[in-house]
């Protein structure tokens, strides 16, 4: 990634060659795809599609009657306030506190991987379009002009042909199919209670890759991305309610701080949101879970 940031702020990527853009990207891809697998992370930062009770479950069920309640300062916090509960047993906040990392952890992978796919396969789209363009009017240049000049138009038709860029593009191609399968993994798989105290930051990188996913023109959709677009698309219309990137009538306006407190209409709407998307993954796990080709 630091190759690629040097080479945006300082020339434009656009401006090398094309050869040199697909090793720095396919570079790129390839140092950060293993950094996030079984043999790097230890077993409490591993995110698995298994729709069973995990190790932070059971430590959420040894704390019957406690839950989250806003601050209520200057008075003292409510003794049911999961708050004392972690203070009073930091071994289980650690773990608490892995789930919360493993989340950010896996999220921001699946952004960066995103970014390099989504840009490579941009890129090789537009030089082929590009390409065909300056083949088309070769062609037409060539019923003009006398029969001597006719290499102009046979060089530009041997330009269309298989170029050295197809094995690439198979292997960008299906990672972003893997793309697709991780991020229902990460969606079906983290609760609520991890994603929320990342807060927008973690929202926002979920949301993106997934409007990406869904917004990409069909060539570019795999079996993988066909068979799960309606799960995937109605996942996207929760995270957007969350992050209230399109706020309803009657809610806060876009210049809200984040340093005012939340209405009480908001937080019911946000509690909302976390219920439906809460069912939504459980209704999705009984169903099977994502769609595999």
């Amino acid at each position: 990634m630091q190759s690629l940031v040097g080479y945006e702020l300082h020339y434009g990527l656009t401006t090398l060659d094309w050869e040199l853009q697909m090793s720095i990207l396919d570079a790129g891809l390839t140092s950060v795809k293993p950094l996030v697998t079984p043999e790097n992370l230890p077993e409490v930062l591993r995110v698995q599609f298994i729709p069973t009770p995990s190790a932070i479950a059971s430590v959420w069920d040894q704390a019957p009657g406690f839950g989250y309640v806003a601050p209520a300062f200057p008075n003292p916090q409510p003794s049911n306030d999961i708050r004392l509960f972690w203070q009073r047993e930091p071994g289980k906040k650690r773990l608490l506190q892995y789930e919360i990392q493993k989340t950010n952890i896996y999220t921001s992978w699946l952004a960066t991987r995103s970014f390099y796919v989504e840009r490579f396969l941009t890129l090789r789209d537009e030089r082929r379009q590009a390409v065909q363009q300056t083949a088309q009017q070769s062609q037409i240049a060539i019923y003009r002009m006398p029969p001597d000049t006719s290499h102009v138009g046979t060089a530009a038709i041997e330009e269309m042909e298989p170029e050295p860029d197809a094995m690439l593009g198979l292997k960008f191609e299906a990672e972003r199919e893997a793309v697709v399968q991780d991020l229902m993994t990460v969606l079906l798989s983290i609760p609520q209670r991890n994603m929320e105290p990342n807060g927008a930051s973690l929202i926002n990188k979920i949301r993106q890759v997934a409007s990406t996913l869904l917004n990409d023109t069909s060539t570019r959709k795999g079996p993988v991305m066909q068979k799960n677009e309606a799960y995937l698309s109605q996942f996207l219309h929760i995270l957007t309610r969350l992050e209230k990137t399109g706020p309803p009538a009657g809610s806060r306006s876009s210049d809200h701080t984040s340093d005012e407190p939340m209405t009480a209409e908001e937080e019911e709407e946000e509690l909302r949101s976390w219920a439906d998307l809460r069912d939504y993954q459980d209704a999705f796990i009984r169903s099977g879970g994502f769609a595999r080709p």
